[in-house]
């Protein structure tokens, strides 16, 4: 049992939002409790490596940005609005992980994977013209998921009297969107 770290946590959060609209003269209040939990179970092989599991679920209050529905322009041929909501965006993640540090020979190697699905995404309806490009936002019940898979290599090279290190990443994301009203369509990238 001495190789096993088992940790949990659970956040309780009251969350109030409230918006006054002073063109529309309307005031809309939300209040709402959540429980935010997560959990992680590490392995340690031995004084050196170790295996991580890591599981959590979150619900981000979404910021001051995604509640301005008038048109707002980030440049002189795009503008985004927003479709005033207050869900919650929500998601759960997994991932797992293997960590080697040998701190002697000064030598690090770690890699993993994760998976994340949000129930719920930002969705994105695009108008573009030929010299104008409107973005509207709007938090929907779409699902989005992502794969991610990452390794690294951080060790000291004699010869250099330096460390060098060599990262790498590849990640799927699979989501939607619609361009000009037409059907909702599924991208990966």
């Amino acid at each position: 049992l001495h190789k096993w770290i088992f940790k949990t946590k659970l956040l309780f959060r009251q969350v109030a939002q409230e918006v006054d609209n002073e063109n529309t003269l309307l005031n809309n209040t939300v209040k709402n409790f959540q429980i935010i939990p997560n959990a992680e179970v590490t392995y340690l092989i031995n004084k050196k490596s170790s295996l991580r599991l890591f599981g959590s679920y979150n619900q981000e209050v979404l910021g001051i940005e995604n509640y301005f529905e008038n048109i707002i322009f980030t440049s002189n041929t795009n503008s985004l609005k927003n479709n005033q909501s207050f869900e919650t965006l929500d998601s759960q993640n997994i991932s797992l992980s293997y960590n080697f540090n040998d701190f002697f020979n000064l030598f690090q190697f770690y890699s993993g994977i994760s998976y994340n699905y949000n129930p719920n995404n930002f969705f994105y309806d695009y108008t573009i013209t030929s010299s104008f490009t409107e973005n509207t936002r709007t938090l929907l019940d779409l699902d989005a998921t992502s794969y991610s898979i990452n390794g690294g290599v951080d060790t000291f090279v004699n010869f250099l009297n330096s460390n060098v290190k060599l990262n790498t990443a590849y990640s799927i994301n699979k989501y939607k969107n619609r361009i000009n009203n037409a059907e909702i369509r599924e991208n990966s990238a």
